[in-house]
C-alpha cells in the first residue's frame, strides 16, 4: 500500500487530476454512487471558466498583435497556448467523459454484446492511458489546440487525432452491429479472444515507448533538434526502431478482430499502413540529420517489423558528408581532401 502511495504522490497534478476525473466518470455511471454527479456539475463549473479564459487570451492576444507586443512573458504570445495552469483546466471534462465512456463500456458488456462492450472499454482506457502516460513521464508535452475551441479539450488525449480516425471508428461499430444482426455466425468468441491479446500487446509496447522515452516522446514529430533531445536506443527500443508506432498498428487492427469485423480488419491494417509508409521515411530522415552515424549504426541494427513499412535509407553521401563535417579544418586543404601536403 504505501508503494501506490508513493507511485501516486510521485504523479504530476495533472496526471493524478485526471485519474481522479476518470474514476469519478466511471462512479457515476453506477447507480450506486450518486455523489460523482456532484463533481460533474463542478466539472461544468470549471469548464465555463475555461472557456471564458480562452476567450480572455484571445482577446489579450488580438490586443498584443496589434500593439506589437513582444512580451516573452506572455506564453500565448508565442505559440498560441495559455499559461502552464491550462492543462489542469482541461483535464477533467475529458477524463470525466471517458470514465463514463468505461462505465458504459461495461454496461454494453453485460447487457448487448459482450464484445462490442469489451471493445468499448478498451478504446476508452486507450485514450485515457495516452493522456496519462504524457502527464506522468513527460508532462511538459501536454499542450492544447485553442485554435479550435470546440476540440480543445481532446487534444492530449488523441481523441482530435484526425476525421479520418473518427471515420474509421464510426465505420467499425456500423459494420459490428449490422454483422451482429445478419450475419452473427461471424462473431467468434475466440477469434475476438485473439484480437483482445492483440490489443493488449499493442498498447503494452505503445505506453512502454512512452514511459522509456519520457521527455524524448512526443505525439508530433520534431523538426527541430533541441539541447534535450537524445537518442534512446534502450528497453522496447532496442526490440523496435518505432515501438510506439509498431504497438499502434497491432492495437488498431487488434481492436477490428477482436470485433470480428472482417472487413474493417482488412481496412484498417491497410490504412495504418499507409500512415506509416508516409511518416515513419519522414521522421527518420530527421533523425539522420539529428543524429547522424548514431542514428545509421540503429538502424542497421534494429528493425521496425511493421508490416510493408521501411525506414528512410541513409545513403553513401549522407556518411561521407558527415565525415567531411567530422574532420578538422586544415588551412589550404578542402574539406573532404584526404591527401597528405607536399613535404618540402
Amino acid at each position: 500500500m504505501a508503494n501506490v502511495r508513493f507511485a501516486l504522490g510521485a504523479a504530476t497534478p495533472d496526471a493524478a487530476l485526471g485519474l481522479a476525473w476518470f474514476a469519478a466518470g466511471f462512479a457515476a455511471m453506477l447507480p450506486a454512487i450518486r455523489i460523482s454527479w456532484l463533481l460533474a456539475a463542478v466539472d461544468l463549473g470549471v469548464l465555463a471558466a475555461l472557456v471564458a479564459r480562452v476567450m480572455m487570451a484571445k482577446k489579450d492576444k488580438a490586443n498584443d498583435d496589434d500593439n506589437n507586443d513582444d512580451d516573452d512573458n506572455v506564453v500565448v504570445n508565442k505559440n498560441s497556448r495559455l499559461p502552464r495552469t491550462t492543462p489542469m483546466l482541461c483535464t477533467p471534462p475529458s477524463s470525466f467523459g471517458l470514465g463514463m465512456g468505461l462505465a458504459f463500456g461495461y454496461y454494453i458488456a453485460i447487457t448487448w454484446s459482450t464484445m462490442f462492450g469489451l471493445y468499448f472499454m478498451v478504446l476508452c482506457l486507450f485514450h485515457f492511458s495516452e493522456f496519462f502516460t504524457v502527464a506522468y513521464f513527460s508532462a511538459s508535452k501536454l499542450s492544447f489546440d485553442f485554435s479550435h475551441l470546440p476540440l480543445l479539450l481532446l487534444a492530449a488525449f488523441l481523441l482530435n487525432h484526425s476525421k479520418a480516425y473518427w471515420i474509421a471508428a464510426i465505420s467499425s461499430w456500423t459494420e459490428f452491429w449490422l454483422e451482429l444482426y445478419f450475419v452473427p455466425g461471424l462473431k467468434v468468441p475466440w477469434i475476438s479472444v485473439i484480437g483482445f491479446l492483440l490489443v493488449t500487446m499493442g498498447d503494452a509496447f505503445r505506453k512502454a515507448a512512452m514511459w522509456t522515452a519520457a521527455d524524448n516522446f512526443s505525439h508530433q514529430v520534431a523538426t527541430v533538434k533541441v539541447a534535450s533531445h537524445q537518442l534512446v536506443t534502450h528497453g522496447v527500443y532496442s526490440l523496435a526502431r518505432h515501438p510506439a508506432y509498431f504497438g499502434w498498428w497491432w492495437w488498431s487492427t487488434g481492436t477490428q478482430i477482436m470485433l470480428c469485423n472482417p472487413i474493417c480488419t482488412i481496412g484498417y491494417a491497410v490504412a495504418a499502413t499507409l500512415f506509416f509508409r508516409d511518416r515513419v521515411p519522414y521522421e527518420e530522415e530527421r533523425l539522420l540529420h539529428f543524429f547522424q552515424d548514431q542514428y545509421d549504426a540503429y538502424q542497421q541494427r534494429v528493425g521496425i517489423w511493421i508490416p510493408f513499412v521501411s525506414g528512410y535509407q541513409c545513403t553513401d553521401g549522407m556518411r561521407n558528408y558527415w565525415r567531411m563535417l567530422r574532420e578538422p579544418r586544415v588551412p589550404g586543404r578542402m574539406m573532404g581532401d584526404t591527401a597528405k601536403p607536399a613535404s618540402s
